[in-house]
């Protein structure tokens, strides 16, 4: 009877362990994936060149400009 009992824990605490270690598992993976959903495209300023996340930045006329000061601010002499 004492080794059916100890059966029967040891069972237990085997399947306790691997689901504690499948759940840990699942928990890296999700962490993974958070990592990867949380970059974002970098643009660059058409007037300054400097570059930025795309969230920050300014887009007009299908361009990407740091500021609203650079979509106002008149063409360089090189064409940028």
């Amino acid at each position: 009877m004492a080794k059916l009992i100890i059966l029967a824990i040891a069972i237990w605490l085997v399947i306790t362990i691997l689901k504690r270690y499948r759940k840990s598992l699942d928990q890296s993976d999700a962490s993974a994936e958070n990592t990867g959903r949380d970059s974002e495209s970098m643009v660059q300023c058409a007037h300054c060149g400097i570059h930025l996340p795309q969230s920050e930045s300014v887009l007009s006329d299908g361009q990407y400009f740091c500021s609203q000061a650079h979509v106002h601010a008149p063409k360089d002499e090189s064409g940028n």
